[in-house]
């Protein structure tokens, strides 16, 4: 476990099955480019992650599976910032969960300043294509436009979420 570190990772595309594990005290993981997980693969974040993403260019896109899952008392974090280089930006980017992903969930995540309503059709701080997704007991305190989009006809499990005083909480399209 590393204490006070920043761990950057940048890759286009992950072609193995990977687990983020939780660091040490005040230590997080911050998105250097687009992450995408293709098809027949997992990421498996663990409790207590903290997840940055720096910029509206930054992105988490699942085709595969994403594993999300924390604890009542051990957090995922799911944070954007607002990046000084881009004066139209005040979020971060955003979570999609792919028409191809299978199987994916989050629960009990803190998701916070990510949907920049900059980033044009993907308006969600999660948005998502898949009938497969559970997304459950999660915080979605603030995002620009909307907390959860669900498109293309998508049927995914949305329960028991809480989310901030934003412009829309839901919003579906198909």
């Amino acid at each position: 476990n590393n204490n006070n570190a920043v761990i950057g990772i940048y890759s286009s595309t992950y072609y193995a099955n990977g687990i983020l594990p939780k660091q040490g005290n005040n230590s997080y993981y911050k998105l250097l480019s687009d992450i995408t997980i293709p098809q027949n693969k997992t990421l498996t974040i663990n409790p207590g992650v903290k997840l940055v993403f720096p910029s509206i260019y930054n992105s988490l896109y699942v085709y595969g599976t994403l594993k999300a899952d924390g604890l009542q008392n051990d957090s995922i974090y799911f944070l954007g910032t607002k990046d000084p280089n881009y004066s139209y930006s005040n979020y971060g980017g955003r979570i999609e969960l792919g028409s191809t992903s299978v199987n994916s969930s989050v629960s009990y995540a803190v998701i916070d300043s990510l949907g920049d309503s900059y980033s044009g059709i993907h308006p969600g701080a999660m948005t998502i294509y898949s009938s497969s997704a559970n997304i459950t007991k999660n915080n979605l305190k603030s995002y620009e436009n909307v907390g959860i989009y669900v498109a293309n006809d998508s049927l995914p499990s949305v329960t028991n979420n809480k989310f901030g005083v934003m412009s829309l909480s839901i919003s579906a399209n198909g």
